[in-house]
């Protein structure tokens, strides 16, 4: 060969490594799981809510869930991809009562970590509750105020499990003054 077309065929190469080098480093080519949000039917883990003296407990289901996700970039997984999930609050009874609303946050791929931010709007106010999930964990966020009928709320815990059809079990302890 001569040195003219062996110079191209080492140009040519080191285009393309330098091509994949920076598209992996930017994620775009990671074969990473698919993100395990925390609070959707199906994702979420069996758990028992502790006892805790002091507080009140509030149980509700929430179902008929929408949720939207967003691919940040890079595409595919990668941290900053979110969803949002909006769903029906209902009581033990069936009876609807009010809404929930989530915002989920993966701010790390590897171990895979979820931010999470739940309203959940209740009669006479609203609840809410702050947390990271890994997602090998159960879904626990700390409640962090309220609003209305639940303005003296100073805190507690949502402890999320599967429901009895296809929806989420969300139990609060709330600590009020």
């Amino acid at each position: 060969m001569n040195i003219r077309v062996c110079s191209v065929i080492v140009v040519v190469v080191a285009v393309a490594v330098a091509a994949m080098v920076g598209t992996a480093a930017r994620g775009a080519n990671r074969g990473t799981p698919a993100v395990h949000w925390a609070l959707l039917p199906g994702t979420l883990r069996s758990a028992s809510t502790p006892r805790i003296a002091g507080t009140q407990r509030l149980t509700v289901y929430a179902s008929d869930f929408a949720a939207t996700s967003v691919d940040n970039a890079p595409s595919g997984t990668s941290q900053g991809d979110e969803l949002a999930v909006a769903g029906r609050l209902r009581n033990a009874g069936g009876k609807k009562i009010g809404r929930l609303e989530v915002h989920e946050v993966l701010t790390s791929v590897a171990p895979q970590i979820i931010q999470l931010t739940a309203t959940l709007r209740l009669p006479g106010g609203q609840l809410s509750a702050l947390g990271i999930q890994r997602w090998t964990n159960l879904t626990r966020l700390t409640v962090v105020g309220g609003t209305s009928r639940y303005i003296n709320v100073r805190g507690g815990q949502l402890t999320a499990t599967p429901g009895p059809h296809s929806d989420a079990k969300l139990t609060l302890l709330l600590f009020r003054r």
